[in-house]
C-alpha cells in the first residue's frame, strides 16, 4: 500500500521574528514635543488630556505594554517605583521598576476613578482603549 499523505514530506516552516524595539532618544523626543502645543489647554469634561497622554506616552515607553495593559492600570499594581501585573491578552507577569520621572508623572495624571490612571474603570475596557488610540 502507498502512503498518500503528502504533508508527511513537509518540515516546520521557520519563523524569525524581529524584536520590537524601543523608540530611539530622538524619535522619542519628537513624540513627546508634539505634546507640547496642548499643555495647558482642558477638555470639554476639564481634564487635562496634555498631562494624560504624556503620562500614557512615558508608560507605554518605559514598560513595554501593550496599550490595552496600560489603559487598565491601576493604583494598586504600582508600588512605589515598582510595576508589577499579570497583561491581559497572555496573562503573563511583568514586573519592573519605572524611572522616577515615570512614576511622578503618572501622580499627576487627573483622573475620573480613584483606581485607575487612564480610563473612569465602569463600561467597556475595549472602547476606552480605542479612544486612546486615536
Amino acid at each position: 500500500m502507498v502512503d498518500q499523505n503528502f504533508a508527511r514530506k513537509l518540515k516546520n516552516a521557520k519563523v524569525s521574528q524581529r524584536p520590537t524595539l524601543p523608540f530611539e532618544r530622538e524619535e522619542m523626543l519628537r513624540i513627546l514635543a508634539a505634546l507640547d502645543p496642548c499643555v495647558g489647554q482642558t477638555a470639554p469634561r476639564g481634564r487635562d488630556n496634555p498631562g494624560r497622554f504624556r503620562s500614557l506616552v512615558l508608560i507605554l515607553r518605559w514598560t513595554g505594554l501593550r496599550i490595552g495593559d496600560t489603559v487598565n492600570l491601576s493604583s494598586e499594581k504600582i508600588e512605589g517605583n515598582k510595576l508589577r501585573l499579570y497583561t491581559q491578552k497572555t496573562g503573563v507577569h511583568v514586573c519592573g521598576v519605572l524611572p522616577d520621572f515615570v512614576v511622578k508623572t503618572l501622580e499627576t495624571v487627573p483622573r475620573i476613578n480613584e483606581r485607575f490612571f487612564f480610563w473612569a474603570g465602569a463600561g467597556n475596557l475595549e472602547i476606552a482603549v480605542s479612544g486612546w488610540q486615536k
